[in-house]
């Protein structure tokens, strides 16, 4: 079974919305140290991963969770909210539900004067496993 991480990264990759860099479990080290605030950047976390669904002393499902923070280029030059919108109807399409979506927030974070935008979300999925 793919990982659920991988399976949101799929959704994210063939949506056709403007994001630069979809990663997965953490930001490899050399984009952390770039410090670049020109690229749209995913990361993608797992939450949750528990046995659901449970019946004649089993489980038949995981019920998953994924954190995803978007990171938006200081040019972005679309509207966030709708942005955002789109994305999550495309997880909603693939059988995912929004679980949260959190204000938006500047990064402070950056040795720059100018801060990148950053939206936190979570979604949830029921994934049924084979035996």
């Amino acid at each position: 079974m793919i990982r659920p991480v991988n399976m949101v990264e799929n959704i994210i990759n063939t949506s056709g919305l403007n994001v630069d860099d979809v990663f997965t479990d953490e930001i490899p080290e050399e984009n952390l140290k770039n410090d670049d605030l020109s690229r749209t950047q995913i990361l993608i976390t797992e939450a949750r991963s528990t046995p659901a669904t449970w019946g004649n002393g089993t489980f038949y499902d995981l019920d998953v969770a994924i954190d995803i923070q978007i990171f938006y280029s200081v040019d972005f030059n679309e509207d966030m909210t709708v942005f955002e919108v789109k994305l999550m109807k495309f997880f909603e399409k693939n059988g995912w539900r929004i679980a949260d979506s959190q204000p938006h927030y500047p990064d402070i974070s950056s040795s720059s004067e100018v801060h990148q935008i950053i939206k936190n979300m979570a979604i949830t999925k029921n994934i049924g496993i084979e035996d």
